[in-house]
């Protein structure tokens, strides 16, 4: 009888959390250089060549994908705009999907590219905002099915990225 009411309390449980709204959360990278709030929860892969680390945090709500990714390269980058120009084509690319429309997207005195994608092939659209400085190259994505597109939480999403005064030396 106890495991029958442990079980029927795991349910109850699982049931009750799987429609509760799931609430933000703030990603901070080790060295606190990089912050942004996820709209939930979301994990991170860590990856290292002898040419590159790179951080990745994601996290999906109501089928809507939000990253931010970070890469510290440590050979020497020297056109940050045309790197970042090439960023964007390659994601798009990847997906499968046309850049619709891109801008200058300045980050305090710092510039990067903001762009809009679309695939009809794949059924998605999404926005993808890259930036390099120094040696250091950051994205920040979203990407769903454009049923489920929520511009709201995308831009929220975007506005929330923050670097620290160390970060932009």
């Amino acid at each position: 009888m106890k495991n029958l009411i442990n079980l029927f309390a795991v349910i109850l449980s699982l049931v009750f959390f799987s429609f509760t709204p799931s609430e933000g959360s703030t990603f901070v990278s080790e060295d606190g250089f990089v912050s942004i709030e996820f709209p939930t929860e979301y994990h991170v892969d860590k990856k290292a060549t002898d040419k590159v680390s790179r951080v990745k945090a994601q996290g999906d709500i109501n089928n809507q994908l939000f990253v931010i990714s970070y890469a510290n390269h440590y050979t020497k980058l020297v056109d940050h705009e045309e790197m970042a120009s090439v960023s964007l084509k390659s994601f798009a690319e990847a997906l499968n999907a046309e850049v619709t429309e891109q801008e200058e997207w300045k980050y305090k005195k710092h510039k990067g590219i903001h762009g809009w994608i679309s695939s009809e092939k794949n059924e998605l659209v999404g926005e993808y905002k890259v930036i390099l400085i120094g040696q250091n190259q950051y994205q920040l994505t979203s990407v769903a099915d454009p049923e489920y597109w929520d511009e709201k939480a995308a831009a929220k999403f975007f506005k929330s990225f923050k670097l620290s005064k160390e970060a932009l030396q």
